[in-house]
């Protein structure tokens, strides 16, 4: 699930769905745009994030992190303004499972 309006939760899955996503997130408050990337991963105890190819038009509008909450890998957001928006496509590698 991923949110087209912003959250502090912007998206999550079930640990047991997706072992990696990546992210194209765009920002935008007032007349201010913000475009980022970020790949995550996770070994269902721990999170990975990398945030990488960022780009603002004035102003960094906001932080993104990532937990693991109630069994759901989650990706989230603390924007800097409180009239802030968010649109995220995500891409996700399903988890792989070694065959016997």
């Amino acid at each position: 699930r991923c949110l087209s309006d912003w959250s502090s939760d912007v998206c999550s899955s079930d640990l047991s769905t997706y072992s990696t996503c990546k992210y194209i997130c765009q920002i935008k408050s007032n007349t201010d745009i913000q475009a980022t990337e970020i790949l995550l991963m996770h070994d269902n105890t721990y999170v990975y994030i990398n945030e990488f190819g960022t780009m603002y038009s004035a102003n960094n509008l906001g932080t993104f992190t990532s937990d693991i909450s109630s069994g759901n890998v989650r990706l989230l957001f603390s924007p800097v303004y409180s009239n802030t928006s968010i649109k995220i496509k995500r891409v996700s590698v399903s988890i792989w499972v070694k065959p016997i």
